[in-house]
């Protein structure tokens, strides 16, 4: 691809030509009780002009859906459980969210401007249980952890600074009853608690 801005810095010749390669693997699960998917891959990045700023990146995604086997427990019993990780010194604001199960990152973390390049961590999880109290009415309580930590800055062209970045960490509670009135149509009440902690990188 072309890039007319790699250090998203104003002013100077910053464009440059990038080659990337990402390779990515995917088991699925599936079984009575069990399901489930786990993958991973790399995400290299060669520059032409800038050599400096090549990397290469890292990314793993677990899902496991273990409905049958609480259910087999407690009838109407359900558990689900994720975590997705990703590794990159490339800017994560503009990673478009993907919630397909392939490795991408909630769009929580997709905002704002981060004009920098920098070493990032970002790790979400997510538990999901649910009980059916009937085929029409069920209960679903879910804990959502996120959090995206910076190490050391990509180095920048000679005379420009730039400000440090913020770590987050975002915990999520939600719980409520859902009424399913038709073979469409359901009706879900919630209550959500979130806690937000900023930290300077």
């Amino acid at each position: 691809r072309y890039d007319s801005n790699v250090y998203f810095v104003p002013g100077g010749n910053l464009e440059d030509y990038v080659t990337t390669v990402s390779p990515q693997l995917r088991v699925l699960h599936k079984r009575q009780l069990v399901q489930g998917t786990i993958g991973g891959g790399l995400t290299a990045e060669a520059y032409a002009k800038n050599p400096g700023l090549n990397y290469v990146a890292a990314n793993g995604a677990v899902n496991l859906n273990l409905d049958g086997a609480m259910s087999s427990l407690v009838r109407g019993l359900g558990l689900s459980i994720s975590d997705l990780y990703s590794y990159t010194p490339q800017t994560p604001s503009f990673v478009a969210p993907n919630n397909d199960g392939g490795g991408e990152l909630s769009d929580a973390f997709v905002q704002g401007i981060q004009a920098r390049r920098a070493n990032s961590h970002t790790n979400a999880a997510k538990v999901e249980g649910s009980y059916a109290l009937s085929e029409d009415l069920s209960f679903t309580s879910t804990y959502i952890d996120q959090r995206r930590s910076f190490g050391s800055a990509v180095s920048v062209p000679t005379g420009v600074e730039q400000g440090g970045l913020i770590d987050t960490t975002f915990q999520t509670v939600t719980s409520g009853p859902a009424l399913k009135i038709s073979t469409v149509d359901t009706i879900t009440v919630s209550h959500q608690y979130q806690k937000t902690k900023l930290s300077t990188g």
